[in-house]
């Protein structure tokens, strides 16, 4: 468990937070913001999910459930919604949806998020 969260913390500083208070995303991160052209995710989105991945790889690694997971990413994203200004359009959209759901709703952001960055890290199947 204490690799997970210090894994969490990892993310958080990754990604311009110590989980103390509202951190401003860095200069390049708000010129992709402002530019409306831009289309797909940005690197920095995808740096957080390598790092929300890796993390997940570390608690499957210690043997920890998909339970205990599921909690400390729940935990960790009320956190970072909390507490950490986004750094790219897509962590503002999955903030401002922390935001207007519930716990239950908190619940299955955090399991798509986990599910979305273990499909992407996870070899393709063969036909």
């Amino acid at each position: 468990m204490d690799q997970m969260l210090n894994a969490g913390d990892g993310i958080l500083q990754e990604h311009g937070g110590q989980g103390h208070a509202r951190q401003q995303p860095p200069p390049e991160t708000r010129a992709h913001l402002k530019d409306p052209e831009t289309s797909g995710s940005s690197p920095s989105f995808e740096a957080w999910k390598d790092g929300l991945a890796r993390a997940i790889g570390m608690a499957k690694a210690v043997g920890l459930s998909e339970e205990t997971i599921s909690r400390v990413a729940t935990w960790l994203g009320s956190l970072l919604a909390e507490r950490v200004d986004p750094a790219n359009r897509e962590q503002r959209l999955l903030q401002e949806l922390w935001r207007v759901g519930d716990d239950q709703e908190h619940q299955a952001l955090a399991r798509m998020m986990a599910k979305l960055v273990q499909a992407e890290t996870r070899p393709a199947a063969r036909h």
